[in-house]
């Protein structure tokens, strides 16, 4: 649309007797506004795409890690003497819980 834009004005203004001389008042007026129109709805269109794209790249991101977590989290094994140090495992319920908050 932008380029549509530039080359109207470019022929008007070179080539007035092809282009500007040989429209009635309706063309002049209806090939500005709806390009105008589509001009403005694509931008429009475009930031709302670009933000709906941006949050689920994001969402992905964040999968990601809490994949990665969650593994972890699973693979986390007691200490060797076969019961668990309270305070070990404080930190590994603190974690699932901060988890699933964020889930």
């Amino acid at each position: 649309f932008p380029m549509w834009f530039v080359y109207y004005v470019h022929d008007i203004y070179l080539r007035p007797e092809i282009s500007w001389n040989t429209l009635n008042g309706f063309e002049k007026v209806f090939s500005w506004s709806v390009n105008l129109f589509l001009l403005v709805i694509s931008f429009i269109w475009f930031r709302e795409i670009n933000k709906g794209l941006l949050k689920a790249l994001r969402r992905g991101s964040n999968r990601a890690s809490d994949e990665a977590t969650s593994k972890c989290l699973d693979q986390a094994q007691p200490p060797s003497n076969g019961r668990q140090n309270s305070s070990n495992g404080n930190a590994n319920d603190k974690l699932r819980q901060r988890h699933a908050i964020q889930k």
